[in-house]
């Protein structure tokens, strides 16, 4: 079976990591693979190392650009799916559907999308989205919005969680790892309002109010264009709190900067499945999240691998980094190894593999006749 897969982004985020991670875990000959993604990114050099044959033709940022762009872009894709002639194409984000569709009509190539961001939930539940034969849902959250908006079948909605290949050996003595600096905090991610940077800011200067301070890292950079990173530094200086945040931009060695602190910070406003909240756990630590916030709450809710605040304000995420600083031992060990045990039993990357296969293989063969009806 021929796959095309269209990774738009080529940036080396959780949902990329995510898709290496997945063709690495693919039976090997199960699958002919080819990527379009834009020229110039860094997951291209991921694509030469695996020898997966590239069409580096694709436009980044496409939202961003303008009419003639988008019908450039698409043109191009088309030539590629010409080119390729795949049995399946697979879109690595639900917002390039359209792309997806045009080349289902022109070359009745069956179209699978993975969606892991709310903003592409309605975007699919439209008539782009009803013409794809299958989405895979990151989360059951995802799913569940899908299905209460009422447009995609529930029959074309696959639940297939994240892949997740663990960095450390959780069979060590020291496999949970107690905070030696209780006051310090970690918050891994893009810079984002919907990221939530702004309430950890405000909820670290509760904390100094009340004479508690802490410092926080925050890992990750803003979008090409975005100003929040000078927002949320500007507002720290607003509120005398600085000194407690350290600004790291985008690190590949994020493990490194939350070793030993007390718990990884989720402030997500709403977030599908971060897979930051898979690497805490993994580490031996925690995460901590809004009880709303879609994934995050998910994982935690039904694994007991993390601690919840009930408001999504800074008074109430201070509360929790003080709940989390102040935890036994024995409770800390009880919740990392809940978070785990989710992660084994949800995130092995050769049974989701297998899963995303058989989705690909069951939609290659009935495609066809899923169009005539």
């Amino acid at each position: 079976m021929r796959v095309l897969i269209l990774e738009p982004s080529g940036q080396l985020w959780g949902s990329e990591r995510v898709l290496l991670e997945l063709i690495d875990s693919l039976p090997p000959g199960s699958v002919e693979l080819a990527v379009c993604c834009p020229p110039n990114v860094p997951i291209i050099e991921q694509f030469l190392q695996r020898r997966i044959p590239m069409f580096p033709c694709f436009t980044a940022n496409l939202h961003r650009k303008s009419r003639f762009a988008r019908l450039t872009a698409l043109l191009r894709f088309l030539r590629v799916v010409g080119r390729f002639r795949p049995d399946l194409i697979y879109l690595s984000a639900g917002g390039c559907a359209k792309f997806g569709v045009w080349a289902r009509k022109l070359w009745g190539v069956p179209v699978v999308a993975g969606v892991k961001l709310v903003e592409d939930i309605a975007y699919l539940s439209s008539p782009a989205g009803q013409q794809l034969d299958s989405i895979i849902c990151v989360s059951r959250f995802i799913r569940a919005d899908f299905l209460r908006r009422g447009v995609i079948p529930e029959d074309s909605l696959k639940l297939i969680y994240d892949p997740y290949v663990p960095q450390f050996d959780w069979t060590a003595v020291s496999a949970v790892d107690q905070p030696r600096n209780p006051d310090e905090f970690v918050c891994v991610a893009r810079l984002a309002h919907s990221k939530g940077q702004d309430l950890v800011v405000r909820a670290i200067a509760v904390l100094k109010n009340r004479g508690y301070p802490v410092r926080v890292r925050f890992v990750g950079d803003a979008e090409p264009g975005s100003i929040f990173a000078e927002t949320l530094k500007e507002l720290a200086a607003d509120l005398d709190v600085s000194d407690c945040c350290e600004w790291l931009g985008a690190r590949s060695n994020f493990f490194d900067y939350g070793e030993g602190c007390a718990a990884w910070l989720c402030p997500s406003r709403f977030d599908p499945f971060p897979r930051v909240m898979l690497a805490a756990i993994d580490s031996g630590s925690f995460p901590i999240a809004w009880s709303e916030s879609g994934g995050p709450a998910e994982l935690i809710k039904s694994s007991g691998g993390g601690l919840l605040y009930e408001d999504p304000s800074p008074e109430s995420i201070a509360d929790a980094m003080m709940r989390a600083a102040l935890l036994t031992p024995e409770a800390r060990h009880q919740i990392v190894e809940g978070g785990r045990r989710f992660i084994a039993e949800n995130c092995n990357p050769v049974v989701n593999a297998e899963q995303t296969l058989n989705v690909w293989r069951d939609c290659a063969q009935t495609g066809g006749r899923k169009r005539s009806t």
